[in-house]
């Protein structure tokens, strides 16, 4: 899935409980860095509130962010490639579970964020283990700033 200009928008948005999104390939078209003037496009936008979300085997790359998961929302986001974003994964105060993701070239500047009222337990507890286990992520974590 892509488009020819960079809209301001999602390629997909997700409202409803038990989603399953997999198997997709998801990428914006060109747009000259610096990524902090790319056009916020995004391939999945979830809606406040989803339960039992399951992000898998998808590749997101060449858009402003790949996945972006609002509060409150539950799941899991594992086995991706994301690349060429400035965020690959935004949480945003939801209790997602993130295994086993992987970032292509060219690099995202930030693979997982944790955005402001995220939890601080788990399962963000331990950053170094999350990235660990998501093939050595960059992590920004924005929850105590």
């Amino acid at each position: 899935m892509t488009s020819d200009i960079p809209y301001q928008k999602e390629f997909i948005q997700i409202a409803g409980a038990n989603t399953r999104i997999s198997g997709n390939t998801i990428f914006g078209p060109e747009q000259q860095l610096p990524m902090s003037n790319w056009v916020v496009n995004r391939a999945i936008v979830t809606e406040v509130n989803v339960q039992n979300l399951i992000i898998e085997n998808n590749v997101f790359h060449s858009l402003r962010t790949g996945v972006y998961i609002n509060p409150n929302v539950t799941g899991i986001i594992n086995e991706n490639v994301i690349y060429n974003t400035k965020g690959g994964l935004l949480v945003d105060r939801a209790l997602i579970v993130i295994d086993g993701n992987s970032w292509g070239t060219p690099e995202n500047e930030f693979d997982i964020v944790s955005l402001a009222g995220t939890t601080t337990g788990p399962p963000y507890e331990d950053l170094t283990v999350l990235s660990e286990n998501n093939n050595n992520a960059i992590i920004s974590d924005q929850r105590n700033l």
